[in-house]
């Protein structure tokens, strides 16, 4: 049986308890507190029971190799960080708080992801004595079924970095490579890519490889082929490179607040008054816009014309989920829909009401008409 537990300290009578087999303490601390802890349990347990660190995590990378090697050096049976969390079913990675994913990814640099994951995993051959052997070539990802081209999500692959998206026009015979170092790690609870190259009127089939430093996997599954039927602007506000015009102080949210929305890293958080405006090429058939309601008073306003200067209000329509007022925190997930817009609009604009942030922009253009088989022309007729 293991005795875990959260105090610094093991006690004397829990190392002579025989009902406990292995022996181990959790540590939030500071470097110099842990280490110091962590040596007198060894001593205590030394010769009696295996006692290893159940616990420890989110240190710098110094106090994290630190750690490791007192560990190591001294004979403590081992140690587990907090925490590694695998791929999701339905795309992406599970997430908890302040989370780390295999093999690490370098865009997480708040944590230092990538070097504190490539860190424990030199540790764990170390404590075995063993060589460090190259990350295994990852297995096929699988593609997810998908309602259009711009939902695109797929069942991630062990030690994958990146992934590679193809693309199989219909009546083609060659796949032609559309992206690749796609992440699947960089979005929450989202389609993990949007294909916006994808031409209205033709018709699409997809597949996905997984890619890590010691090569590529076999392809995945495929899926299509998908008929494309409108196109698409989508921003997950990673940057405002799709954005045509922002007020000037519009910011991005601060990367700790992301617990507290959902673990979207990427919102922008606007006074009131401030605002975004968005152009497409054709007039705009509908919209849906992601949100994050963090104060009681909040919101946004929608506008939408043909030119910058005629902007007329749009009826979006609200609709919010919980969690709503919480012990955490949590703030409180919105989205706003509209389809209905003033003739040859190609401009919208964003306004925040305060106490908002926005988190995803989808906007829909150039949607084909479908003919109505009721519908008899003259052509018809005459014939």
């Amino acid at each position: 049986m293991l005795e875990g537990t959260f105090e610094r300290l093991l006690k004397p009578q829990e190392v002579a308890d025989s009902n406990f087999d292995v022996l181990s303490t959790h540590y939030y601390t500071d470097l110099q507190t842990a280490v110091h802890d962590a040596l007198l349990n060894r001593q205590l347990t030394k010769g009696k029971k295996p006692y290893f660190i159940g616990e420890f995590g989110l240190r710098n990378p110094l106090d994290t190799k630190a750690f490791l090697d007192t560990v190591i050096n001294n004979g403590i049976a081992g140690i587990m960080i907090w925490s590694l969390r695998g791929h999701s079913r339905d795309g992406g990675f599970y997430q908890h708080s302040l989370c780390y994913r295999f093999p690490g990814f370098a865009a997480d640099s708040m944590f230092h992801e990538k070097e504190i994951v490539d860190m424990m995993r030199a540790a764990a051959y170390k404590i075995n004595g063993e060589p460090e052997p190259p990350l295994p070539v990852p297995d096929p990802p699988r593609l997810l079924d998908m309602k259009d081209v711009y939902d695109i999500s797929w069942r991630g692959s062990t030690g994958a970095s990146s992934y590679k998206i193809e693309r199989l026009t219909e009546g083609a015979d060659r796949w032609k490579t559309i992206a690749d170092s796609v992440s699947d790690a960089a979005v929450v609870f989202r389609p993990l890519y949007e294909d916006t190259t994808a031409e209205p009127g033709k018709s699409y089939s997809y597949r996905v490889i997984a890619e890590n430093s010691s090569g590529e996997s076999a392809p995945s599954n495929m899926v299509g082929p998908i008929a494309v039927t409108y196109k698409k602007l989508v921003d997950e506000l990673a940057d405002t490179s799709k954005i045509l015009i922002a007020s000037d102080s519009l910011k991005f949210a601060p990367l700790p607040s992301a617990v507290r929305a959902k673990y979207d890293y990427s919102r922008l958080d606007g006074a009131s008054g401030e605002y975004v405006i968005y152009e497409v090429p054709r007039s705009i058939d509908s919209i849906m816009v992601e949100a994050f309601f963090t104060k009681g008073q909040c919101g946004m306003s929608f506008y939408a014309s043909d030119s910058l200067t005629t902007m007329k209000p749009i009826p979006a329509k609200l609709e919010t989920f919980p969690p709503y007022s919480n012990f955490y925190g949590f703030y409180t997930p919105a989205m706003y829909t509209c389809s209905e817009f003033p003739a040859h609009s190609r401009f919208l604009k964003i306004e925040f009401n305060g106490g908002s942030e926005l988190s995803r922009v989808e906007i829909i253009y150039s949607r084909l008409v479908e003919p109505n088989p009721d519908i008899v022309t003259l052509d018809q007729e005459s014939r």
